[in-house]
């Protein structure tokens, strides 16, 4: 017997494995179907493998045939939406984004929130209101901490008084544009890399840009060199780097940039980009 998901299955399937039936006996065949956190219908299957055993050759052998299990669930309470899409979070406009979600009471009319638990640091939750008809949440999404766009994909677990799902589940999706997006955030030179090495390392926005400068000193052994009079969407800053003298080389380049956006004033960034280059003779 193989069942189509973890959430149905037939009672101690052991018990049936070998189990031979005669002409016209019957036998019980409990199924279950688990509900988890499904709100309206339950869909299940069982793929029963058995044996005919007969003279007649084309009736002998290995034969299947499938269980249906559906259900029609009456949950203690309803979650309304139970998947929130927030779209896309520019951060030039705003980095965060909010939706309000309901859990409505159904069979369970006393229903408490104990906890809410984010997957992520970057979903907060509060309560706007409570009371017999259920409870109204926002959610926020806050994509300052990301330094690169990312689609971002994430859960609320909210643990509740009831004894049939005490965990429902509510997810939530986004897309969030950084203000800029770089190619490289670190630049590595292995040791039996011979001579001066060039890297470029590429920036675009959705807005555009002119890159102010880059941190570099004059007797540092590593230059770079970039457009500082253009304003465009996309950028390069070329890295080039000299060999080590007698130790690794490992500097960061803070990459000022003024970013552009159509409403409103400039914007000014900074973006770290750090350069290690390790020295051949180094001692491990």
């Amino acid at each position: 017997m193989q069942s189509s998901c973890s959430c149905t299955w037939a009672k101690s399937n052991d018990e049936f494995v070998g189990t031979v039936i005669a002409p016209k006996q019957k036998i019980d065949f409990p199924l279950f179907i688990h509900t988890g956190t499904l709100q309206d219908k339950a869909n299940g299957k069982i793929t029963i493998t058995y044996k005919f055993q007969s003279d007649d050759s084309k009736l002998a052998g290995e034969q299947k045939f499938a269980l249906a299990v559906n259900g029609t669930i009456l949950p203690d309470y309803r979650i309304e939406p139970q998947n929130i899409r927030l779209g896309d979070v520019i951060a030039l406009e705003s980095r965060t984004a909010k939706a309000t979600f309901r859990i409505v009471p159904v069979q369970l009319q006393s229903l408490e929130i104990l906890k809410i638990k984010p997957s992520s640091p970057l979903l907060t939750t509060k309560i706007l209101s409570s009371g017999q008809a259920g409870y109204e949440i926002e959610i926020q999404f806050d994509g300052s901490p990301l330094a690169v766009s990312e689609n971002f994909s994430g859960s609320l677990i909210i643990e509740t008084n009831s004894k049939k799902v005490p965990l429902g589940m509510v997810s939530v999706d986004a897309v969030y544009y950084a203000p800029v997006n770089i190619s490289e955030t670190e630049i590595i030179i292995p040791s039996d890399t011979e001579g001066q090495v060039k890297k470029t390392v590429r920036i675009t926005s959705r807005v555009p840009l002119q890159i102010i400068s880059t941190g570099s000193s004059a007797d540092s052994l590593i230059q770079t060199a970039f457009d500082a009079d253009a304003k465009s969407t996309e950028h390069s800053v070329t890295f080039s780097i000299e060999p080590c003298r007698e130790a690794e080389i490992q500097e960061t380049f803070n990459l000022k940039l003024l970013l552009f956006p159509k409403v409103g004033e400039s914007i000014s960034i900074t973006c770290p980009v750090s350069v290690y280059r390790f020295y051949k003779g180094a001692k491990l």
